[in-house]
């Protein structure tokens, strides 16, 4: 049974970058709920440039998580008395030229944004007639949920692509 933890709603008029403090500890709640386990799990952020922000990236940096955010062409900056942001934005530019940060980059974008765009055009996640927020939500988790499983039965190696592959379904073993 899923609980109520995954139920993060963020206003239109609020920003990603003004959000994503809040996101990341929801998901570190969610994942130390998922795993009960104590240690910290992870110190890395991987976002897009709609996420890069001076303030977000020293807040990130002050609470001990590497950033990997792509950043916007802005041109020449202007760090007169912000050292500290300075400092985090440099470091973040810095992971994101290395190969590791350009892995990562690549690999979010082929397994997060390529489905994401997948459920927003044929899912009809783009528009939506639901009234609520709560059931809007249902919606996502459940196209979202079903996405992933399909997916994942896309990538076992006796199911293909075409109709036929319906048929191999059930001789896939079944997790107990």
């Amino acid at each position: 049974m899923i609980g109520a933890s995954w139920r993060v709603l963020h206003g239109a008029d609020q920003g990603d970058t003004t959000t994503m403090i809040s996101s990341l500890s929801q998901a570190a709640e969610n994942l130390h709920e998922a795993t009960a386990s104590d240690e910290q799990m992870h110190t890395e952020v991987i976002a897009d440039k709609g996420y890069h922000s001076n303030a977000t990236l020293a807040e990130l940096a002050q609470v001990g998580v590497r950033s990997y955010v792509s950043e916007p062409d802005r041109g020449r900056r202007k760090w007169k008395d912000r050292p500290q942001e300075r400092d985090a934005v440099y470091a973040n530019r810095r992971r994101i030229r290395r190969v590791h940060g350009k892995a990562m980059l690549r690999q979010r974008s082929e397994l997060l944004e390529r489905p994401f765009a997948h459920c927003c055009e044929t899912g009809g996640m783009r528009r939506t007639h639901l009234k609520g927020h709560g059931n809007i939500l249902k919606r996502l988790l459940i196209l979202l949920t079903l996405n992933n499983a399909f997916r994942r039965l896309l990538r076992h190696p006796t199911v293909s692509a075409i109709p036929i592959g319906h048929a191999a379904l059930k001789d896939l073993p079944v997790a107990a």
